[in-house]
């Protein structure tokens, strides 16, 4: 088999932030399904909660870059619509062959909830972060966020349904084979179970046959999704 031809092992990590109007600080938090390691920091950089969210997705980065697992096909999942769309976010993304996507918040409630934990890194490594955040994108911020219009409180306006299809669609993309069409059930099943334990997912089949536009049932046990 050729080198063109394997296909990397896959990282994901959830991140999300929160923002203290108050004290002016931003808690931040990464979670990394395959170590199930949760990392915490507290920053002042970030002056609103639309930048802490974009400070996470930098720390994501770093991360990877830190622990050498960019051998991996790393994927980062953020439940901040602007953060993910952020040319600057996109831009590093891609330097560093980084994927990242939108996921709704409800998804996301590792992450979400340790950001009111306490932190467990170091000053040293955020100082890094911030360092690396304010060079790459911070005087783009500048620019952009002057603007009557700011890109990154525009959230996708989604319905429960919609919602759920999302969620169908990101475990389709993450268990999805190289030139392999098809997903088993048990297979998408168990994925769920693992990364939404709020999803519904007992009667799958069901659930998927609810969006035929998206979706198809082949030979009772698999699925694929419609382009």
């Amino acid at each position: 088999m050729s080198d063109g031809n394997i296909r990397l092992p896959r990282r994901i990590l959830y991140v999300d932030a929160s923002f203290c109007n108050q004290t002016q600080e931003s808690k931040i938090c990464l979670y990394d399904v395959d170590e199930n390691r949760l990392d915490i920091l507290k920053t002042k950089l970030p002056t609103s909660s639309s930048f802490s969210e974009r400070y996470a997705i930098v720390y994501g980065c770093l991360y990877a870059k830190k622990l050498n697992i960019l051998n991996k096909k790393v994927h980062i999942l953020c439940d901040n619509y602007g953060a993910t769309v952020y040319t600057k976010i996109k831009e590093l993304c891609s330097i560093l062959n980084i994927s990242i996507s939108w996921i709704p918040r409800e998804i996301n409630t590792i992450a979400d909830k340790g950001t009111q934990e306490n932190c467990n890194i170091q000053n040293e490594d955020v100082q890094i972060c911030d360092l690396f955040y304010e060079l790459m994108i911070e005087k783009d911020m500048i620019k952009k966020d002057n603007s009557k219009t700011d890109e990154t409180n525009i959230l996708p306006k989604t319905s429960t349904s919609e919602n759920e299809k999302n969620i169908l669609l990101n475990a389709l993309n993450h268990l999805q084979i190289e030139n392999r069409p098809y997903i088993s059930l048990g297979q998408m099943g168990k994925f769920l179970k693992h990364n939404n334990p709020t999803f519904t997912y007992s009667s799958l089949k069901k659930i998927l046959e609810k969006y035929p536009k998206d979706f198809r049932i082949v030979n009772s046990n698999y699925v694929k999704r419609i382009n």
